[in-house]
């Protein structure tokens, strides 16, 4: 049997919404403050769930 993952929901969910993060900004119909706000949520959550 595979050892355990320490993979689970919230992971996957954070993943979810990083990949919706990042196609809200290849929109090209984006004005800069929403384009800058959504870089900005992204990096963070990249910082908070890769290190």
């Amino acid at each position: 049997m595979p050892p355990q993952s320490d993979y689970g929901c919230s992971d996957y969910r954070t993943e979810m919404i990083l990949v919706g993060l990042r196609a809200r900004l290849q929109q090209d119909n984006l004005t800069d403050e929403e384009r800058r706000k959504l870089e900005n949520e992204l990096s963070d959550l990249e910082k908070d769930f890769y290190g």
